[in-house]
């Protein structure tokens, strides 16, 4: 099913809603030069030691560009042990605090 929006609309979706990222070879390129000099093993050992799961050959995949998708708790883990933001791979047009109890977003 796709939502047809006005040319340059864009839609707000919490990130909880969301499960997978689409992924390319262009972020595969991306998420090598952000390794840079680090192997992929200890990338691999540096998410799992910050409690999150991703083994050296996924990452390999993703560099290749041989997924379609990542999920947002493998791109977290990657970015996380990376020390970058997310919006090196997505595009993010706004960060929106969600007050308690208020579920719409104006």
């Amino acid at each position: 099913m796709s939502i047809e929006l006005p040319e340059g609309e864009k839609m707000l979706v919490s990130l909880d809603d969301v499960r997978f990222i689409s992924w390319n070879p262009d972020k595969g390129r991306l998420l090598e030069k952000a390794r840079g000099k680090k192997s992929r093993r200890q990338l691999a050992e540096e998410i799992k030691d910050l409690g999150g799961s991703c083994s050296h050959q996924n990452i390999k995949n993703l560099e290749y560009g041989m997924s379609e998708m990542v999920s947002v708790e493998v791109l977290q883990s990657v970015c996380s042990a990376l020390n970058i933001h997310m919006a090196k791979f997505v595009e993010i047009y706004c960060v929106v605090k969600i007050v308690p109890g208020n579920n719409s977003a104006n």
